[in-house]
């Protein structure tokens, strides 16, 4: 007997509840007001199905229909006011009402870069990895130029279509050999992404600075994308088409926030990109830089000696959001497609607006 009691008592688990449920006519909303009833609830049916909503009115225990457009504010509004009219309370609110929109634009949406070829250097971790990735959920043939073989190779066999070219971007034979193996595996190269990088070593005085650091920094974020950019070039002018996207940072519009090394590397990335840009515009060539705040990356948290946490709790000007290695991804992918088809010489800085604010003095209190 006593389990009888108990079967009969979590059948009601909504006794006297009062619920709202928008979309409720058909599919899952009609679900949910089904087992509500079932669980002894006043049911609101708020649709724009009125003559499917009112039928399924008839068959619940205790339920009203109202029409009830969820885009209009009067609608939504009249409807809460109708079931505290009508229950004089309001317990539950099911926003439940949803449509699917055109399902050619979500395929269109994925397949960005569908056919491309793309070079990422530095892709076997970080930014890079995260930008091969997405790019290839877009459709694109990538290539990864690393000197990180292991890790590179690993990443290839997650991919669709991928290869892996050991690349270090400081000799000029590696580069060329890998835009080679590029065109010869898939006949063209639509996208260059320089990104390889590295930050040197974290010495605030320059003092304390040597000439072998300094050099050692420059030769990879500024001569290695002199080289790619010189060879992607030199396959890209006969084609009349290609874009060219470099990573730089927000140390290449200000200064303070790095090495000496790395800060002047990337303020040289900027001006690269934008001499390139009015050379190669003539050949129909894009050349682009994506300049982001600090990410919790390997290389940044090395640098830094800070983990996830410490880095993102670095100084923000925009709350509430955490920059990861997928918000720079797809800003190069804008970029590197279509879609930034006239966007040349520009540096996209995500930064959350950290370059435009004077966090020392501001009369919206962002210093503190």
């Amino acid at each position: 007997m006593s389990s009888v009691n108990s079967a009969a008592a979590t059948i009601r688990r909504l006794e006297g509840k009062v619920a709202i449920i928008t979309g409720a006519a058909s599919g899952i909303g009609e679900a949910i007001a089904r087992l509500f009833s079932q669980h002894g609830a006043h049911v609101v049916i708020a649709d724009i199905q009125d003559d499917v909503g009112l039928s399924l009115c008839k068959e619940l225990e205790s339920a009203i229909y109202v029409h009830c457009d969820v885009t209009n504010e009067e609608d939504g509004e009249n409807c809460v006011n109708m079931a505290v009219s009508k229950y004089g309370k309001l317990d539950i609110m099911l926003n439940n009402a949803g449509i699917t929109g055109a399902n050619k634009a979500s395929i269109l949406d994925n397949t960005k870069l569908e056919g491309k070829v793309a070079i990422i250097t530095g892709a076997a971790s970080g930014i890079g990895e995260a930008i091969a990735r997405l790019f290839s959920q877009h459709g694109a043939h990538v290539v990864i130029a690393d000197i990180q073989d292991d890790v590179g190779l690993s990443l290839c066999k997650e991919l669709e279509s991928a290869i892996y070219v050991h690349c270090d971007v400081t000799n000029e034979e590696d580069v060329e050999n890998c835009v080679n193996m590029a065109v010869s595996k898939y006949g063209k190269l639509d996208i260059m992404l320089n990104n390889a990088g590295i930050t040197g070593a974290n010495k605030a005085s320059i003092l304390d600075n040597t000439k072998s650091e300094f050099e050692a920094v420059i030769n990879v974020n500024l001569v290695g994308v002199f080289l790619g950019t010189k060879h992607a070039a030199r396959v890209m002018i006969p084609a009349q088409r290609g874009s060219i996207v470099n990573t730089a940072s927000v140390c290449g519009s200000i200064g303070g926030v790095a090495s000496h090394a790395y800060t002047a590397s990337k303020h040289g990335v900027v001006g690269l990109t934008r001499n390139s840009a009015v050379e190669l515009g003539a050949f129909g060539v894009r050349v682009n830089c994506v300049s982001p705040y600090v990410v919790a990356t390997p290389l940044a948290k090395n640098f830094f000696k800070l983990d996830d946490k410490g880095v993102h709790g670095v100084y923000a000007n925009l709350k509430n959001a955490v920059l990861e290695p997928n918000d720079v991804a797809q800003a190069a992918l804008y970029l590197a497609s279509d879609e930034s088809k006239y966007v040349s010489g520009h540096n996209l800085v995500v930064d959350g607006a950290f370059t435009v604010v004077n966090s020392g003095f501001c009369v919206f209190g962002q210093s503190s």
